[in-house]
């Protein structure tokens, strides 16, 4: 017999391998390994799956780890955003102001600055606009003791004058010079 034979399937050739007789099976007989051999393999495999098992546990532990340290770092992230946010919102609000002061001494009202409203130069110059319309426009005081002539009035166009104790009395009360007290009355 030959040991290997061949077969024509389809056009092409393909190889057999013999097929076994039965003696040939009876004569394979099952590998026998020796207790110790068995149990130090056992052992490996045992050491081996703990060792795949503590990697395992230590990727997914380190895994947790950084997505632990994700979460802070995205806590941080906002944390960092909202300051922003407020030091945007400070920083706006101190802009509006410094121009409401700015249009609030232009305007000659500095002290009015917080009354005036708007988010735009244009409009706060318009609100400021409305406001000094609604002051009373006063007239500037006389100077000259009511007359236009420049002349202060007296009774009939003059004075009273005093005496020098009239003046030393008067410096006294007041803690001057005497000689600054004016001799001329007023009346």
């Amino acid at each position: 017999m030959s040991e290997k034979q061949e077969t024509v399937v389809e056009g092409e050739k393909v190889e057999k391998a013999p097929e076994q007789s039965a003696e040939t099976q009876k004569d394979d007989k099952p590998i026998m390994v020796p207790k110790t051999r068995m149990d130090e393999i056992i052992a490996q495999r045992d050491e081996a799956r703990a060792k795949v098992s503590a990697v395992e546990k230590s990727q997914k532990d380190a895994q947790a780890a950084a997505l632990a340290e994700q979460g802070k770092y995205k806590e941080l992230y906002e944390k960092q955003v909202t300051e922003a946010e407020k030091a945007q919102a400070n920083l706006a609000q101190i802009k509006q102001e410094s121009l409401q002061k700015e249009i609030a001494q232009t305007a000659g009202y500095p002290l009015m600055w917080d009354r005036i409203s708007g988010d735009t130069q244009e409009a706060l110059e318009a609100d400021m606009a409305k406001l000094v319309e609604a002051f009373p426009q006063l007239a500037a005081p006389n100077i000259n003791g009511g007359t236009s002539s420049g002349q202060r009035a007296t009774a009939g166009g003059k004075g009273v004058e005093r005496s020098d104790a009239e003046r030393k009395r008067i410096a006294g009360m007041f803690n001057v010079p005497w000689e600054d007290v004016p001799k001329l009355e007023v009346v």
